[in-house]
């Protein structure tokens, strides 16, 4: 049997994580809401296919965190964008910051965010 797929959010608008429940949690992804890094778990990726979605204000200086937690897939909302010209509209509106980490604007569109977690597990897979 499969692992199923963790979602889990930390974002200061609580409709993030209440959309992504919506949506996801009837194809068999569970949806968690964390308020803080301390309530949040990380399973490795060999024993579930997990993404946190997180605000950028909740963003840690990677001097201050363990191995573990830096190598976390993740989709960040409200991260400082390099301004540059982009080849595409898809490009200035999702922005891939490094392997394991996508990134949305801070007033963002759903489709976008769904856009960077299925690249993400889609990169796990």
């Amino acid at each position: 049997m499969q692992s199923p797929r963790r979602l889990y959010v930390l974002d200061t608008q609580p409709e993030t994580a209440e959309v992504l429940q919506a949506v996801l949690a009837p194809q068999g992804t569970e949806v968690t809401s964390v308020k803080s890094w301390q309530q949040f778990q990380y399973r490795t990726p060999d024993q579930t296919e997990s993404i946190l979605v997180m605000n950028a204000k909740f963003r840690i200086k990677p001097d201050s965190v363990d191995d573990q937690q830096s190598t976390i897939p993740r989709v960040v909302i409200g991260a400082e964008m390099k301004e540059s010209a982009p080849s595409s509209e898809t490009e200035t509106k999702l922005t891939q910051h490094s392997e394991s980490e996508r990134q949305v604007r801070e007033l963002f569109e759903y489709p976008e965010l769904f856009q960077a977690i299925e690249s993400l597990w889609k990169k796990a897979a």
